[in-house]
């Protein structure tokens, strides 16, 4: 799907769009070649890759981390029992 009015980083909404469709890793390579056709090739490659790399994957880390708690403290429950 094609959004070019849509995926950019002209302001403050758009710009946290972008950001979280890329941490969610939905299309993310479509809006890089676009950023690499309008921009500079490797600071384009290094901020996007920099974005899904720290960012969707720390952000799943945080997630399964929750989890993670969340079924220990049950348990903990469970044996007090």
């Amino acid at each position: 799907m094609i959004w070019y009015d849509i995926i950019n980083f002209n302001n403050v909404p758009t710009s946290l769009y972008t950001i979280f469709q890329c941490l969610t890793l939905e299309n993310w390579t479509f809006i890089m070649y676009n950023y690499m056709d309008a921009d500079s090739v490797p600071i384009s490659v290094f901020f996007f890759c920099f974005l899904v790399i720290f960012g969707s994957f720390f952000a799943m880390q945080l997630v399964l981390a929750q989890i993670m708690e969340s079924f220990a403290r049950e348990q903990e429950e469970k044996d007090k029992e």
